[in-house]
Order: C-alpha cells, then structure tokens, then sequence
C-alpha cells in the first residue's frame, strides 16, 4: 500500500514484513551494523545511513547476495582495461607488469585475488531473514517523495549542488554527503501525519531485476538500539550457511565476474 502524508507530501509504504534478507557475518549477527558517528567522514557510509545504526535488506535471498557481492566487482582494476593502459603507461610498465603487481599487492592485502572471494569470506557468514514491526517507510524513487524533500531540504540542497530539485539520478546515485544528508533529514526532522516517524526508507537496487523480479531495497534506522534499548522492531532467525554451489549465491558471482574458492 502506498499513500502520501498529509503532513509532509513524502509517499508512504508499508513495511515488507518478513520476507527481506540479508547477509552478514556470524561474528556480529544480522542486527549489529556499523555505529556511525556524527562528524564522519560520509564517503565512506551506506547510501541511507545516518548517525546511528541502519540495518540493509533486500526482498529476495538471490538479490541479497548480489548487493553483498558487488564491491568485489567494483573494486577488480581490470574491469577498467583502458585506464589500466593509460596507468601502466604513465608508469613506463606494461599492462600485464601492472596487472601481476595488483594482483600481488591483493594477495598481500587482501588475502585474495582480484575477482576473487576465499571460501573464508563464504563460511564467515550466513543469509539471514528478516521480520519487521508495521510502520511507515519512505519511498524514495517516488515522485511525491522526491518533491517533499526538496522542499524541505532547499537550502541544504542547493549548498550540495542540486539546484533544480531532487530527481532519481540524485537519490540513487553514490553521491554519499547527498544521500545521508536526506536520511539525516528524513530520520531527524520528520514527524508523520499521525505522530509517528519514518521506520526508514524503501529504495530501488542499483544493479537493477534479477531473473526473479527483486530487486526492493529497505533501509532500516534502529532508533531504539542508538537509544540504548533493546530491539524489538525488528527480528532475524538463525542464518542458513551456504556454500560455492548455491544457485543464488553463483547467480551473483557470475553477474559480478567474481570467481569463489
């Protein structure tokens, strides 16, 4: 269901329930995300964090492990040939001499290659399902959405470059200091039209539908675990290991061009 707040114009949803997963390592669970601190340095910040502690989930268990594979893709220097010759060229090295030493230095680093994720990465962590309380998140890619908050957020947003108002390239993109300045926002200074507050924010995958039509992303703010209680509006079950063979899991991979040991 979706409706448009009366008080603020942000375009409303209601919560996925219990069918968002999300994976993350066993030493620290499903629920114990990052703390980020005001004064940070955002670059380095999810795309909805805020000073807190958000907790991601996607609608499927395929594109949970696609969100949580994709750095590797991200981060494979040879996924960029051309700027890899133009580098090793300003280097007086060759393409594959460059290449061997960025392989050594991630080996070194990492404890992997590029493209690569140990079976370590793998047994470290399990996929876990996630339930939450009703409440209203925000759609972000809503249009109403996307009104409200530039008006809301005017001069905020002019001083970070958007002039014209927010569009969907802007609130999906990795622009850091503009996403978490709108979930600051959105979390701090929103009350909604019957005196609750946003749950968080529902937003679109930027490695668009999988073959199984997910591709829901939802932001979660744990007001009551940054308040010092316990949590209890959102619930995760015990985790399902998985290994190299799973179908979802090598679905990501070879979207990626990752390779698993």
């Amino acid at each position: 269901m979706t409706r448009i707040c009366d008080r603020t114009g942000l375009a409303l949803v209601d919560g996925p329930g219990a069918s968002v997963f999300r994976l993350a390592t066993t030493s620290y669970g499903p629920l114990n995300p990052q703390l980020r601190e005001s004064g940070d340095d955002v670059t380095g910040w999810a795309r909805w964090d805020t000073p807190g502690r958000t907790v991601y989930a996607v609608d499927s268990r395929r594109a949970a492990f696609v969100e949580s594979t994709s750095w590797a893709r991200q981060e494979r220097p040879r996924s960029a040939p051309a700027q890899l010759s133009r580098t090793a060229a300003a280097l007086g090295m060759t393409t594959e001499e460059l290449a061997r030493e960025i392989d050594e230095d991630w080996g070194i680093g990492n404890g992997m290659n590029r493209g690569w994720l140990p079976a370590g990465w793998r047994d470290a962590r399990r996929i876990y399902r996630l339930s939450f309380d009703p409440g209203w998140w925000v759609d972000i890619s809503h249009s109403n959405t996307l009104m409200a908050v530039s008006d809301g957020m005017r001069e905020e947003l002019y001083e970070l470059g958007v002039t014209l108002g927010l569009t969907l390239s802007e609130v999906t993109s990795d622009n850091r200091r503009l996403t978490t300045a709108i979930a600051a926002w959105l979390r701090e200074s929103v009350t909604l039209d019957d005196d609750t507050l946003p749950t968080g924010i529902r937003f679109p995958s930027k490695h668009g539908r999988q073959e199984d039509g997910a591709a829901t992303c939802w932001a979660f703010w744990m007001r009551q675990a940054d308040a010092g209680l316990e949590t209890t509006r959102v619930k995760a079950d015990g985790g399902e290991p998985f290994d190299a063979d799973d179908p979802d899991f090598a679905y990501a991979l070879d979207l990626h061009n990752i390779e698993a040991r």
